[in-house]
């Protein structure tokens, strides 16, 4: 099923979702629930992206696309709570819902983005052996996390003061 996951990946966007769907559902049937996860957090970040598709691609439903992208995010998260995905970083138990939540829960991207952001502050300072903790911070995905949330509003300024 690792397999099936790569292959799907290594297509088309459009036909990658359900054949991720298909995995994830037969790793469910079959009590294998680490790749259900790592098939689910592919999906919603491949949702995710393609509730703003680029100006090449074909006529779809916003609105359908978007629900979508919120119902495997909430999914996602649901089995995340217990379950380790098997092939699959783990910060994609952020990033992917936090992505796919932006436009339909906005509130709840920004708090699961956050909680990415604690692991990696926790992770890095905790577990992570000192002579190392840098490498991990620069990782793409956790630099990805450490970054400001997606559509969320920058920073307040403030003015210097007057001397």
């Amino acid at each position: 099923m690792i397999v099936q996951t790569e292959q799907a990946l290594a297509g088309a966007p459009a036909e990658a979702l359900p054949q991720l769907l298909a995995v994830a559902d037969e790793a469910r049937t079959r009590h294998l629930h680490g790749t259900e996860l790592g098939a689910l957090l592919q999906a919603t970040a491949l949702a995710a992206r393609l509730v703003s598709p680029g100006p090449e691609a074909p006529a779809f439903d916003a609105d359908a696309a978007v629900a979508a992208a919120a119902g495997l995010a909430r999914r996602s998260l649901a089995l995340a709570e217990g379950t380790e995905a098997l092939h699959i970083d783990r910060a994609w138990r952020w990033l992917a819902p936090a992505r796919a939540l932006q436009r339909a829960a906005p509130v709840q991207a920004l708090a699961v983005w956050q909680a990415g952001q604690a692991w990696v502050r926790t992770t890095a300072a905790a577990h992570v052996p000192p002579e190392f903790a840098d490498g991990f911070l620069r990782h793409p995905l956790h630099q990805q996390l450490q970054a400001p949330a997606p559509g969320a509003p920058p920073p307040a300024q403030h003015p210097a003061p007057c001397v």
